[in-house]
Parts: structure tokens; sequence; C-alpha cells
């Protein structure tokens, strides 16, 4: 990914939310993942645009868990900056699903 491009999904968080939600639309599932994942955790986004991106990532990897980059799933289960991410990431199963994937391979 370019660094414009990288810089445009970082300060642009309703853009990858579009974008990503358009891509899930046209099939485009593992393509949505590696854009959210470009831009994971989203530090830009506001609280609740975060909620939302993470839990659409969340989504799409239950739904299409063949594939994923480890690199991926190790960004997934690092601990997120606040004490209400972190639990979203656990309840929101991010965790168990990337150590599920992870040790599927």
């Amino acid at each position: 990914m370019s660094e414009q491009s990288e810089l445009l999904l970082d300060y642009q968080p309703g853009f990858l939310d579009h974008l990503s939600d358009q891509l899930t639309n046209e099939n485009g599932e593992h393509q949505a993942i590696e854009l959210l994942f470009e831009a994971y955790p989203f530090k830009r986004a506001s609280y609740s645009q975060r909620i939302e991106l993470i839990n659409r990532l969340i989504l799409l990897l239950k739904n299409n868990p063949d594939n994923i980059p480890v690199a991926y799933l190790e960004k997934l289960i690092t601990p997120l900056d606040t004490p209400e991410l972190r639990t979203l990431q656990v309840t929101g199963q991010a965790y168990g699903i990337a150590i599920e994937i992870m040790y599927r391979e």
C-alpha cells in the first residue's frame, strides 16, 4: 500500500468504513479484511468509529477465516490502548478468533 493510501485511510475513517462495507457487499471480503488490517487499530477514528470498524473486522474474520496472514492476527491480539477497547477484543472474540486461526494452520 502506498504512503498516500495509508495516510488517506489513517485520516479518513469514514472513507475506510464506507470502502470496507462496499467491498464486503461486492464479495470482496478478503480485500476488506486487508484494508481494515492496514489501518488497524484505527487510532485516528473516533471512539464510536473504532468500535464499528473493529466489530466489522471481527465479523469478517469469523466469516472468512482462511488465508489470513499471521502478522495480521498478531496485530489483532495485541492489547488495544483503552480498557474498553481491550474488553471489546475479548467480548467480540477478536482474541479467540485470532488464536483459533493461527493454530489451525
